[in-house]
């Protein structure tokens, strides 16, 4: 008997050192990867469904040295796949945990060395506005990434233009719907990009899709329940998650898990994943 505890002890020890590593080492970093999806939206154009869109959020870069492997890593697998279009979600760095690990400069150097013929546009999230949106802002426009920031931006294609229009995060800054998308064109394609998804219930009658972060999956999941912490306090509890949404316009918000942590550097059965988008019309 006394060598079956011995043997128990020893494989919950083993078992818990498994868990911290997925935990804090494999999930966070080795565990990054691209995730596919389709979107269909009424409000979308058949002649531009072959756009192909890079959906990138939640980078809270600077928290380890380790990082700056996570981004050569995030770089590559953008390359990889290609796309039109690339578009950033915010929180950019990592207030909680943010020491000399990463300067603006150097995550501007990686951001430049993304591609997309169709242009990387970008908008902010809540943990920007607590280092600096204008210092940030100002570093990343130079990696050519246009910010939004309660305003549009029209794209043009060979296969027709499209808008997309975007807002920093409401929580923490200052956002106006009319004024973002005051030059897009009634019944105009149009992509909106906001960092916090609680605007669901609200949703701009322009929007052809929507894209927001924040949430990190919920960062920690277990198998058959879901999230365990929420990152976005909402009467929705669709919100801690990630995924597609739509509402009762069918309209439809993708919330992506992004490819950061925050508060605690870890993930559980939710690994980050930078999302590749096509858009199709129905």
């Amino acid at each position: 008997m006394a060598k079956i505890f011995k043997f128990l002890k020893y494989l919950i020890l083993v078992l818990f050192a498994a868990l911290v590593a997925d935990m804090f080492v494999y999930e966070p970093y080795f565990a990054l990867h691209t995730s596919k999806s389709v979107i269909y939206s009424k409000k979308w154009t058949k002649e531009l469904e072959n756009i192909k869109i890079a959906v990138i959020s939640d980078f809270h870069a600077g928290a380890f040295f380790y990082d700056k492997w996570r981004m050569r890593k995030t770089v590559e697998l953008v390359n990889k796949e290609k796309p039109d279009l690339i578009l950033l979600l915010g929180d950019y760095f990592n207030r909680h945990f943010y020491n000399t690990s990463m300067d603006y400069e150097r995550f501007a150097e990686y951001i430049l060395e993304m591609e997309a013929p169709l242009g990387k546009f970008a908008i902010t999230g809540n943990h920007d506005t607590d280092m600096g949106t204008e210092k940030i802002e100002e570093q990343i426009s130079r990696a050519g990434v246009k910010f939004l920031r309660n305003k549009s931006a029209k794209v043009e294609t060979k296969n027709g233009d499209f808008y997309i229009a975007g807002i920093p995060d409401f929580g923490t800054d200052i956002f106006n719907l009319q004024k973002t998308f005051e030059e897009v064109p009634e019944g105009a394609p149009c992509i909106f990009l906001t960092h916090d998804p609680s605007i669901f219930p609200a949703l701009p009658r322009k929007a052809s899709v929507t894209f927001a972060g924040h949430t990190h999956g919920g960062q920690f999941r277990i198998p058959f329940y879901g999230p365990v912490l929420k990152n976005v306090i909402s009467l929705y509890t669709e919100f801690s998650s990630d995924g597609l949404l739509v509402n009762h316009r069918d309209d439809p918000i993708f919330i992506t898990r992004g490819i950061g942590t925050s508060s605690i550097p870890a993930r559980l059965f939710c690994t980050p994943q930078i999302e590749i988008i096509t858009i199709k019309a129905y």
